[in-house]
C-alpha cells in the first residue's frame, strides 16, 4: 500500500464512508451497488492496490449515430480529465451533450456511475430530468406529463382552487422548461399572442417566444426562455375568458404540435416564420371549452376546432386531498381546520348563502398558511412577524361580514385560537393523535368519493 498525502486521506476517507454507508444496501438497489463498485475500484486505485483502469464505456449499439459517438467521447475525455485532477468547461461539455441528442437511457451503467459520482459536473435528459416535487404530485400530474411528451396538448378543467396551475409549474419543471404564460381573458391582444409594434418598440408575441423558443436576446422577447431549460411550456390560463376570434390566433400553431421543420413553421405579425423548437402547451379553465358556464359568466363558448386541438387529453382536475396532506403532512392542525371550512362552502347551507362566490381552500391557501406559521415559529422571538391568527384573519375577510360571522360560529374559531396557542409551546411540526385521526377521516371521505367517480357514480 503506497503512502498517501494529506488530499489523498481524505478522498480515502471519502470513500470508505461512501462504501460503508450503502454495502449493505439491497440487491434491487442498482444505484446503490453501482455507487459501492465504483467506490471500491477507486479506493483500489488510490491504495495501489491494481493497476485496473476505471472502464472506459463504448456507445451502444443502439445509438449507431456520430453525433452520440462524438458526444458519448467527449464526455468521457471530460470526466477522465476529472479523474486526473484536471478541469473542464462544464458548459461546452452540456452544449455538446444538447446539441448530440444524446438521452440518459443510451449511455453505459460505466459512465453513469461516473456522471453520477461526480459532483464537477451534471448532465442531465435532454427530454426531462429529476425534480423535486411537492411531496405526491396529483395523479392528474402523470397522466398530463405523458400526454406533454407524447406531444398532445393538454386543457385540465375544473373549478378554482383545484390546482390547475400549480400542476402547470410543476410539469414545467419535470419537463425542465421555462413556463410562458397567457393570462386569457376578453382583453387579451394578437399582439401579446403573436407579436406587435408598442410605443416601445416591437414586442414579440408569447405563442412566437416558447414555439421558437427565443430568449432575451432575440429581438422584442421580454424575458423568454431562460438559460438552463431546454425549451418552453406555453400555459393558457384561464383559455374559456379569451375572445372566440382572438382564441383563432392559436389554432393554427396548436394544430402543428406533432410536425417538425418546416411543417411546423408559424408567422408572427411581420411574417417572420419560426420553426416548432421544443414547446409544449396545456390550457386550463373552469369548465369545458365547448359549453358556457352558469357559474363563471366571463367564460365564451369556444368555436369546436379549438376544443378539438385538445381532443383526447382534456381533463376535469378535482381538489386532491392527497396530495395536500402529504404536502402540509406536519402540521395537519392546519389542515384540519381548512378542511372543515371548505365542508362548511360547499354543503349545503355554504351554498345557499353563496360562501363559494366570495372564496375557497386552494392548495395555495394550504401551502401559505403553513408557511406563514413556520416562519413565525422560527423568527417572533426575535422580531414582530405576522401571526398565523392574522393570515386566518385575512382569509375569512374575504367574505362578506354576514359570512364571516356564520363561518366563525360554525367552525369555533376560539378553540381554533387555541390550538395555536398550544401548537406554539410544542415542536415544530408535532401532530397529535387527534390531529392524525381527523385528518385521516377527510382524506378517506375524498378517495371513497374518488372512487365513485372513476365507477361513474
Amino acid at each position: 500500500m503506497k503512502k498517501l498525502n494529506k488530499a489523498e486521506q481524505e478522498v480515502k476517507q471519502q470513500l470508505e464512508a461512501i462504501i460503508k454507508k450503502y454495502e449493505n444496501a439491497s440487491e434491487d438497489d442498482m444505484k446503490a451497488q453501482a455507487l459501492v463498485k465504483s467506490a471500491k475500484m477507486k479506493l483500489a486505485n488510490l491504495l495501489g492496490e491494481t493497476d485496473t483502469p476505471i472502464p472506459t464505456p463504448q456507445p451502444s449499439s443502439s445509438s449507431g449515430s456520430d453525433a452520440i459517438s462524438e458526444a458519448l467521447n467527449s464526455i468521457q475525455e471530460a470526466l477522465n480529465l476529472l479523474e486526473g485532477g484536471g478541469s473542464i468547461n462544464e458548459a461546452e461539455v452540456k452544449r455538446i451533450f444538447n446539441e448530440s441528442s444524446v438521452d440518459l437511457s443510451q449511455l453505459s451503467p460505466e459512465i453513469l456511475e461516473l456522471i453520477n459520482n461526480n459532483r464537477k459536473i451534471t448532465l442531465q435528459s435532454f427530454e426531462s430530468k429529476e425534480v423535486e416535487l411537492e411531496k405526491k404530485p396529483p395523479e392528474i400530474f402523470w397522466t398530463a406529463m405523458a400526454d406533454l411528451q407524447a406531444h398532445n396538448n393538454v386543457y385540465l378543467y375544473g373549478g378554482a382552487g383545484t390546482g390547475k396551475t400549480y400542476i402547470s409549474k410543476e410539469l414545467a419543471k419535470a419537463l425542465n422548461c421555462t413556463l410562458i404564460t397567457i393570462n386569457c381573458n376578453q382583453y387579451t391582444s394578437p399582439l401579446e399572442i403573436l407579436g406587435g409594434q408598442t410605443i416601445e418598440g416591437y414586442q414579440e408575441g408569447k405563442l412566437i417566444t416558447a414555439w421558437g423558443n427565443l430568449s432575451s436576446s432575440d429581438e422584442g422577447v421580454n424575458g423568454g426562455m431562460r438559460a438552463g431549460t431546454t425549451g418552453c411550456l406555453l400555459l393558457l390560463d384561464e383559455l374559456p375568458k379569451i375572445d372566440p376570434n382572438t382564441a383563432g390566433l392559436l389554432n393554427d400553431a396548436l394544430a402543428k404540435i406533432k410536425d417538425t421543420g418546416e411543417d411546423s413553421e408559424i408567422q408572427n405579425s411581420r411574417g417572420n416564420v419560426f420553426q416548432k423548437k421544443r414547446f409544449f402547451c396545456i390550457a386550463t379553465g373552469n369548465s369545458k371549452l365547448n359549453e358556457e358556464s352558469a357559474d363563471y359568466v366571463a367564460n365564451f363558448k369556444q368555436d369546436l376546432s379549438l376544443q378539438d386541438r385538445f381532443s383526447g387529453s382534456t381533463y376535469k382536475v378535482f381538489v386532491d386531498l392527497e396530495v395536500e396532506y402529504n404536502m402540509i403532512s406536519s402540521y395537519l392542525f392546519i389542515f384540519n381546520f381548512l378542511n372543515k371550512i371548505r365542508d362548511l362552502i360547499e354543503s349545503e347551507e355554504g351554498i345557499r348563502r353563496q360562501l363559494g362566490q366570495k372564496a375557497f381552500v386552494s392548495i395555495r391557501i394550504m401551502q401559505s398558511l403553513r408557511d406563514n406559521w413556520i416562519y413565525w415559529y422560527e423568527n417572533h422571538k426575535k422580531y414582530q412577524v405576522k401571526s398565523l391568527k392574522e393570515g386566518i384573519v385575512s382569509f375569512l375577510d374575504l367574505f362578506t361580514v354576514t359570512q364571516k360571522e356564520y363561518i366563525i360560529q360554525q367552525i369555533d374559531l376560539p378553540n381554533f385560537y387555541a390550538e395555536i396557542d398550544r401548537k406554539a409551546n410544542q415542536p415544530l411540526g408535532t401532530n397529535t393523535e387527534q390531529d392524525e385521526k381527523q385528518a385521516q377521516i377527510y382524506v378517506k371521505a375524498y378517495v371513497d368519493k374518488r372512487k365513485e367517480r372513476s365507477l361513474g357514480k
